[in-house]
């Protein structure tokens, strides 16, 4: 099965490669996925739950347009324009909020609640709301990525930084081009840049970076083959 979402606010949902409905909202649509029986949509208005016959189980608005988002098989979290950020469950009941000091750019929810900020702070909240740690790294956060206890963070100047949630910055790597997607594993990590730069790197401090790619690459395709083939070795 497969839900995709577009810009001009349309959600179609294919079952076994045919269409079964689509869905005109009224704003364009930032993320979407499916979760068991359930299809999870936010667009930069509202989120939104349908079940698989296109029938409407939730549709939340809030104070300000949705900036950002991520989503979970239990949780919307979404960064408001007005610097707000929500953690809601999937009957949308606000489980809690907070007021932010800047435009949150990312978010990331797996165990914790991590968002990046326009400002360079990175907060981590747990899922009760209780405010764990922050960063600053000094330039526009672009790119979230958690793993346990460890977040991946990108900047737009350049840099990419291995943070551990209840200690401080375990390395920067300065990369050609900021980060865009990442992903990690226990041991190592692989990011790809803004300008087709790929990196392949350890989970510790000082980490010997083997740079794999350069050029302007499709990198969701190239990354997800390395993974493939890292699970398959290890």
């Amino acid at each position: 099965n497969v839900v995709l979402g577009t810009r001009s606010g349309d959600v179609f949902f294919f079952e076994g490669g045919e269409l079964m409905w689509n869905k005109k909202l009224d704003a364009y649509v930032i993320e979407s996925i499916i979760d068991e029986n359930l299809i999870k949509v936010v667009s930069d208005k509202r989120i939104y739950v349908f079940d698989y016959y296109g029938r409407t189980l939730l549709n939340k608005s809030f104070p300000s347009y949705i900036r950002s988002t991520s989503i979970t098989p239990d949780y919307f979290s979404a960064g408001l324009g007005n610097n707000e950020l929500y953690l809601v469950d999937n009957r949308g009941e606000t489980i809690w909020s907070n007021q932010l000091r800047d435009q949150i750019g990312v978010i990331d929810i797996s165990t914790h609640v991590v968002c990046g900020l326009r400002n360079g702070e990175v907060h981590v909240f747990d899922l009760a709301g209780r405010e764990i740690n922050v960063f600053n790294l000094n330039a526009p956060v672009v790119s979230i990525s958690k793993l346990t206890n460890n977040i991946l963070a990108s900047t737009l100047n350049n840099r990419l930084y291995l943070l551990n949630i209840y200690g401080g910055v375990e390395w920067v790597q300065k990369t050609e081009g900021y980060v865009t997607t990442s992903h990690l594993s226990r041991d190592y990590l692989i990011a790809g840049s803004s300008l087709g730069e790929l990196y392949y790197l350890r989970m510790f401090r000082n980490p010997q970076q083997v740079k794999l790619v350069t050029g302007f690459v499709i990198l969701s395709l190239v990354i997800g083959l390395i993974i493939l083939i890292i699970s398959l070795r290890y």
